[in-house]
């Protein structure tokens, strides 16, 4: 799929409608994910359908004539200001009305948009701790009877004793995906986004191995956490093409975050 191809016969348009299916919506991803003219095309065309949603024309509406004033009537409406200002002046004054308390209304709480989307990224940021599976793969064999200590605390969710465990031993075996996976996963547990990222991102350049979709959902849940949502959509997208086990989670996290973006723009 070239370039030419994709902006004659429309696919950007067609992608942002949902109207591209099967093998083409596929093609179509692969090649912007890896282009960035078409990326940047279709990211234009996105925001442009955002901002006339949110901006559309106003239709043309009739207007009353001004009417023209008769000015022979001046003089007369004159006349009768003062008659009504004479009477007003002869006129006993109203009672001064008694002081009367007044009822204080509390406000109700309201979330403003800043703080809504704060909620909604804190949302999209959850991130629950992944089952421990017992596998050792050739080349990836953890540090004897330490790492089954760091992960029987692992699994009795006791996360800050088990980083405790983990990280002396990943200075020890840096290229152990094991432990280099769940040190990083204790760091985004425990609240450390950033150095979740940072496990993540190394266990991702360890080539392929167990983990590496759920290194790619791991990362992309601590950019969401630091607020980086395009570098955490983009960790989705790739996930997403992988086609494994966690293509379907990633899509529908990719598409709760389209939605995110799309309000902030309108805002």
């Amino acid at each position: 799929m070239t370039c030419e191809c994709i902006r004659d016969q429309g696919f950007a348009e067609r992608y942002l409608r949902g109207q591209l299916a099967g093998g083409d919506h596929d093609d179509y991803e692969l090649h912007y994910f890896s282009c960035d003219a078409c990326y940047s095309e279709l990211e234009a065309m996105r925001l442009l359908g955002v901002e006339l949603a949110a901006h559309p024309r106003p239709h043309a509406s009739w207007s009353r004539p001004k009417p023209k004033w008769l000015w022979w009537a001046v003089p007369t409406l004159a006349a009768c200001a003062m008659l009504i200002a004479s009477i007003n002046f002869f006129r006993k004054p109203d009672p001064v009305p008694l002081p009367v308390a007044k009822v204080v209304q509390i406000a109700p709480e309201v979330i403003s948009p800043g703080d809504l989307a704060d909620t909604k990224l804190v949302a999209l940021a959850k991130f629950d701790a992944p089952l421990y599976r017992e596998t050792i793969l050739r080349g990836t064999a953890p540090a004897g009877n330490s790492f089954a200590d760091a992960m029987r605390l692992y699994q009795a969710r006791d996360y800050r004793a088990a980083a405790a465990r983990l990280e002396p031993l990943l200075k020890l075996q840096p290229s152990s995906t094991p432990i280099v996976f769940y040190a990083a996963v204790c760091r985004m547990l425990n609240g450390d986004a950033a150095g979740a990222e940072r496990g993540a991102t190394q266990s991702l350049q360890l080539g392929e191995h167990l983990y590496v979709e759920e290194s790619y959902w791991l990362r992309a849940k601590a950019r969401f956490a630091l607020g980086n949502v395009s570098a955490a959509k983009d960790d989705l997208r790739r996930l997403a093409l992988l086609k494994g086990d966690w293509e379907k989670k990633a899509r529908g996290l990719l598409s709760q975050s389209e939605l995110l973006s799309q309000s902030e723009e309108v805002r």
